[in-house]
């Protein structure tokens, strides 16, 4: 998902011209591009779930809404002697929950 603050969009982009003030940020932590775009760094592209709770406060929206790809699919593969695992059950009932959400 593509997202910005809304600050960004308004100072950076025109409605003619696109982006006035390209920029690419290298990053080696996973939370620290959504705290850029949130600070009206930049636009990020990102998936759904990591950005959900920003997008609903209103710190991030998602101009590119009608041109978003459909969401991957994330799979959990396990050995199969660890099938009835209750720590691997756990672990994708708590996956699930949360990538639902």
């Amino acid at each position: 998902m593509t997202c910005a603050s809304p600050a960004y969009l308004a100072r950076c982009v025109s409605s003619t011209s696109g982006l006035v003030h390209p920029l690419e940020l290298p990053v080696n932590e996973s939370n620290a591009p959504v705290a850029a775009a949130a600070a009206g760094i930049g636009i990020i592209q990102t998936a759904h779930f990591i950005v959900r709770r920003h997008i609903q406060n209103g710190d991030l929206v998602p101009p590119l809404v009608e041109s978003e790809r459909p969401p991957l699919s994330i799979d959990v593969t396990y050995l199969p002697s660890r099938r009835h695992s209750s720590k691997v059950k756990a672990f994708i009932a708590w996956a699930g929950t949360l990538l639902a959400a």
